[in-house]
């Protein structure tokens, strides 16, 4: 099993799926950005459609929830939207539109969040900022006072900035190939086996894949390490600072950061039940939903619904004025992006000044941005972000200028091609709406 970035090109726009414990290529299942039809769309209709299709069934998918919104469309209020069941027992409920679900690396910009929070604090343990003056561009080794090689570190990495763990530009390695192995030997996480200092052991001593700012290369281990920065000089765990910077401020209802077995942090005993199965193929289809979270760490162990995401990625892009989670200037920091590959104009980690037809991806903060022109040269930048686990496949994507989201999830992790077009043919749809029914917003 790998851990990749996996670039797929759509017939809407470029993917980013973060994957954790499954096997990904590059391979391109769509179209041109510029096939968008100019029909409406019904997404219901879609949903229906996607649900019960060929592909769908032979990837085990029970059922998909879909929360859309933008202005022009149902008086700008939010369409939650479902479709199937819940899991694939037939005597169980049809899929509510307040599923819960597993979003994997999506988690990250909740992360992201709290990091570009705590910049602008003070420390009151020591009266100066949390990150100091130079905020993110401080290392890691100024903030946690340079530990020493160990089991559980290495001492190089205390060379890395905090701003190159976020957008993946630290060249550290991943941890995924490394743990799979001894996940799937205790997938239960029996004796709470894998905590951060396990996470972090795993990759200790492997080398740097390039020199930090030199180049782009995912890993969840970069989150795990800014896990490890944020409880240590805060001396609140991640999971209380996402909850009370982010969950209860939002009202997000049906979100959990959970530290192993997904049911278990559900707080809400009437909530249990709406946890939806995700499927994984290992010989035949399991429903892998009892099995522990805790190997996600802060790079993508959180439940959530459609609706709180959407609600959620809304608050992402509103600055603090307007309701936000960030001030405008941690916003732009959110939404700078690098080169994730060399294209001529940009090396691979370089800043991309502005995003065009010749620069048209990046990545930022624990977010994705597209660049998207039309045949009648309507263009638009989109941000996004999928996050992958065992069993679920979730995607989020927000367009600015027509105020735009949309959130789903298909409950499957298996990584095939299949499901791939498939999704592709639900962003193609949501891509219709917005661009064609929803109002362009000033």
């Amino acid at each position: 099993m790998v851990n990749t970035m996996w670039l797929k090109t759509t017939k809407s726009f470029l993917v980013i799926t973060l994957s954790i414990f499954v096997v990904s290529c590059d391979n391109n299942v769509g179209g041109s950005p510029n096939n968008i039809s100019t029909s409406a769309v019904n997404l219901q209709s879609t949903l229906d459609k996607a649900v019960y299709s060929k592909d769908a069934i032979d990837l085990h998918i029970t059922g998909i929830p879909l929360t859309f919104q933008c202005d022009g469309v149902n008086n700008n209020q939010p369409v939650a939207l479902s479709t199937g069941r819940i899991s694939d027992q037939i005597t169980l409920q049809k899929l509510p539109t307040d599923a819960i679900f597993e979003i994997g690396s999506i988690s990250k910009s909740f992360v992201s969040v709290v990091t570009l929070q705590l910049a602008d604090e003070i420390n009151p343990n020591t009266g100066t900022k949390y990150f100091g003056d130079k905020g993110l561009d401080s290392t890691v080794g100024e903030i946690l006072g340079n530990p020493s090689t160990s089991d559980t570190w290495n001492a190089d990495w205390n060379t890395v900035t905090l701003r190159q763990l976020l957008n993946m530009t630290s060249g550290i390695s991943d941890y995924n190939n490394i743990i799979a192995s001894a996940y799937f030997n205790n997938p239960y996480n029996k004796d709470d086996q894998f905590t951060t200092d396990y996470l972090l052991a795993a990759v200790a001593k492997q080398p740097f894949l390039f020199k930090p700012g030199h180049g782009w290369g995912y890993a969840n281990t970069n989150y795990v390490i800014m896990n490890k920065i944020i409880s240590s000089i805060s001396g609140i765990s991640i999971k209380e600072q996402i909850t009370k910077r982010i969950i209860t401020p939002l009202k997000l209802t049906h979100t959990y950061y959970t530290d192993n077995i997904p049911v278990d942090a559900i707080s809400n005993i009437q909530q249990k039940s709406l946890l939806m199965s995700g499927y994984s193929y290992q010989g035949s289809w399991i429903d892998v939903t009892p099995y522990s979270m805790a190997w996600g760490n802060a790079a993508g162990s959180m439940l959530s619904s459609t609706s709180d995401i959407n609600v959620y990625v809304r608050a992402l892009f509103a600055s603090s004025d307007k309701g936000g989670l960030l001030t405008q200037a941690r916003l732009d920091e959110l939404t700078s992006v690098v080169a994730q590959r060399g294209n001529g104009q940009y090396k691979a980690g370089d800043p991309i000044i502005k995003l065009d037809k010749n620069a048209s991806q990046g990545f930022g903060l624990g977010v994705g941005a597209q660049f998207i022109e039309l045949s009648d040269h309507r263009s638009s930048i989109f941000y996004y972000y999928s996050g992958l686990t065992l069993g679920f496949t979730s995607e989020w994507t927000y367009q600015k200028d027509r105020n735009a989201s949309a959130v789903y999830t298909v409950n499957t992790g298996r990584e095939v091609e299949a499901k791939w077009g498939l999704m592709g043919s639900l962003d193609n749809n949501v891509q219709n709406k917005i661009f064609n029914e929803c109002n362009i917003v000033n």
